[in-house]
């Protein structure tokens, strides 16, 4: 598809016509709801569907799946990127990766049992790969297409929204969590039907999507100028000062992991009574996604327009903040597990505090990176930036090994879980010491699809970095 080398003038014209008001946005956020709501309702659902393909299957052989299918998705996010790129444009991009996804869906509707004598596992296995395909293009490119309807006017509204887009990522398989297994237990042919809702949520987000094509911007395909600056100088100081943030965001995530997988332990040995609420242990990391839905809006609309009034609240300090609360809750953690080994039974709501300060550094340093991925990369390769991106949440899935190397294995001497807990404290401690150093020589640029020149951000605090202000 021939493409304008250099549309910056159909893009400064398109965001002057959206001056005063971001009419598509709750377009691309309520897409994003849908698509998220599908495709973990899909695998909310598939390890039943798997079973009843083959009834030896057990959870190892779900897990198996979903990791693969997680695999496929960040390898073709990178190839979905360049496609949109130099070739489609973010929104065809995504309205033609949703397309293939919707046909996914269909195929794994078509491998439920009864729908076919035969044939059911070539049927799920093209289901799988067509929902791969068309997610890994949507994933990058969603997230861009976001970021593309702002401009130097609404540019402090950026932060906000993709506080938002990180809000309905976690809200969406909230309610396919809860919704689809009771689905399931309440049909006669339940699983059909929770297999076709993943269907009809993605075609009613696209059409959502699609009924905006009006009211936001578009920006073109770069043609052969996104091959040129894809390879410059310029992209590759950009892409390598996010490289530097990546390292922070990762240590965040194997943290967190650890956190999600030995704090159910500990909740096991402490009084799970919560008001009129008898937890059980596995119950208990719900809460991060509830205080997730309760610390977006909260920290965007109270407490950082608060603390701006004393200090400047810049991207940088976000993220060193939201790295020394992640050492904070494992310090809480270690302290409950000193409790417990000393013989108390503490009761379940101090370790509620340590997810809410876990919870509070997860927003803070991913959603802040997430707004940085997008500022900081260049204007041509924005998606293939997002793709990079994605790949950081692939750290959580390996951190597993991480923390058996730590805490030993089977057959392995294995550290105390207060000690483990005092690791990880240290670990994010000094983390958030090296992120402050690193983060006082930082010299990046912000690249906006307005500008025809990216700004120079040479406002660098003292304390926990600095950045642009947002």
């Amino acid at each position: 598809m021939a493409a304008s080398s250099e549309p910056t003038g159909e893009i400064s014209q398109a965001h002057d016509r959206e001056r005063v008001k971001l009419r598509g946005v709750s377009h691309i956020i309520g897409y994003e709801a849908a698509e998220r709501f599908a495709f973990y309702g899909m695998l909310t659902v598939l390890g039943i569907l798997l079973t009843s393909m083959a009834p030896s299957a057990g959870e190892a052989e779900t897990r198996s799946f979903i990791t693969w299918l997680g695999v496929a998705v960040a390898c073709l996010a990178f190839i979905g990127a360049i496609v949109a790129e130099a070739f489609l444009g973010k929104f065809k991009t995504v309205l033609v990766g949703s397309v293939m996804a919707c046909a996914g869906y269909a195929a794994l509707v078509l491998s439920a049992p009864g729908m076919m004598a035969a044939g059911r596992w070539p049927i799920l296995a093209l289901g799988l790969g067509l929902v791969a395909l068309g997610t890994g293009a949507v994933k990058p490119c969603i997230a861009a297409h976001l970021g593309d309807q702002f401009h130097e006017a609404n540019r402090h509204l950026l932060a906000k929204m993709f506080g938002w887009f990180y809000f309905v990522i976690h809200a969406a398989p909230l309610l396919a969590g809860v919704g689809f297994p009771h689905f399931v237990a309440d049909h006669q042919n339940g699983l059909r039907w929770a297999l076709a809702l993943p269907l009809l949520a993605l075609a009613a987000g696209t059409l959502l999507l699609w009924s905006g094509r009006s009211r936001f911007v578009q920006i073109p395909p770069f043609g052969r100028s996104f091959r040129t600056e894809l390879f410059s100088r310029e992209a590759g100081k950009a892409v390598g000062a996010l490289l530097g943030l990546y390292i922070f965001v990762a240590l965040f995530w194997i943290a967190w992991q650890q956190g999600a997988e030995s704090w159910a332990r500990q909740a096991s040995r402490m009084d799970l009574r919560l008001f009129p609420l008898q937890l059980l242990p596995e119950q208990v990391s719900t809460a991060n996604v509830i205080f997730i839905l309760l610390f977006v809006p909260l920290l965007n609309y109270a407490v950082y327009p608060m603390a701006d009034r004393f200090v400047a609240v810049t991207p940088l300090r976000k993220i060193g903040t939201g790295l020394s609360l992640t050492g904070l809750s494992f310090g809480i953690a270690a302290l409950l597990q000193y409790a417990i080994d000393g013989g108390a039974r503490p009761a379940v709501g101090w370790q509620l505090v340590a997810w809410a300060f876990l919870t509070m550094g997860e927003v803070m340093v991913i959603v802040t990176a997430l707004e940085l991925s997008y500022t900081w990369a260049p204007r041509r390769i924005k998606s293939v930036v997002m793709s990079v991106w994605l790949l950081t949440f692939g750290v959580r899935g390996f951190s597993s090994q991480a923390g058996s190397v730590v805490g030993g294995g089977e057959g392995v001497s294995r550290m105390s879980d207060f000690t483990y807990y005092l690791f990880f404290a240290g670990l994010m401690l000094a983390a958030t010491v090296l992120f402050a150093f690193v983060a006082k020589f930082y010299r990046y640029k912000t690249y906006l699809q307005s500008q025809d020149q990216p700004v120079d951000e040479d406002i660098v605090p003292p304390v926990l970095g600095g950045g642009a202000p947002t």
